[in-house]
Formats: C-alpha cells, sequence, structure tokens
C-alpha cells in the first residue's frame, strides 16, 4: 500500500512539474525605466505609439486640466486618440527631447 501511494504521489508531482508554467515576461527590454520613457516620449512628441500599450497600466487614468475642468482618460482612449491623430496627420516631427 505504501508502494502504491508513493508512486501515485511521485507521479503526481511529476505532472504537475511539467503542466504547470510561469510565464515570463515577453521581452525583458520593456521592463526597463529608459524604454517606458522612450516609448513615452516617442508616442506623444513624435506620434511613434509602438511599445505604448506594452508600457501603461492596464487601469492607468489620465487627467488634464482644462482651466477650471478636469477631464480624465483611461488606457483606451489615450491610445486610441494617439493613434487616430497618427494616422490623421502622416507628420513625422524632427523633434529630440532631452
Amino acid at each position: 500500500m505504501k508502494t502504491i501511494k508513493i508512486t501515485s504521489l511521485a507521479l503526481s508531482m511529476i505532472l504537475l512539474f511539467v503542466n504547470a508554467k510561469a510565464d515570463k515576461p515577453k521581452n525583458r527590454a520593456t521592463l526597463t525605466m529608459k524604454f517606458s520613457i522612450t516609448a513615452f516620449i516617442d508616442a506623444d512628441a513624435r506620434g511613434i505609439c509602438d511599445g505604448l500599450t506594452d508600457i501603461i497600466a492596464n487601469n492607468a487614468k489620465f487627467n488634464m486640466m482644462r482651466g477650471d475642468l478636469m477631464i480624465s482618460f483611461n488606457k483606451k482612449e489615450i491610445i486610441n486618440s494617439m493613434e487616430i491623430y497618427v494616422a490623421c496627420s502622416k507628420i513625422s516631427q524632427p523633434s529630440t527631447t532631452l
């Protein structure tokens, strides 16, 4: 009886370790602060939206003050507005930021 218990326990542990898989980050470069800052500046200043969805959290909120009026945006609204602006303008700004 002990042999059956030990064998079944060992088999279940082997199956558990084989099937359990922790997801690794997509790319280590996207986790750095430099990549995040560069991606945000590129999207805001140059209109390049590549990598922007990876660095902004899903529950992020953006607030803009216009006089006394506060306007709030979520991640989806910001991404859509930047992509629409880039698609409509087709302008590449050769500006650099420090």
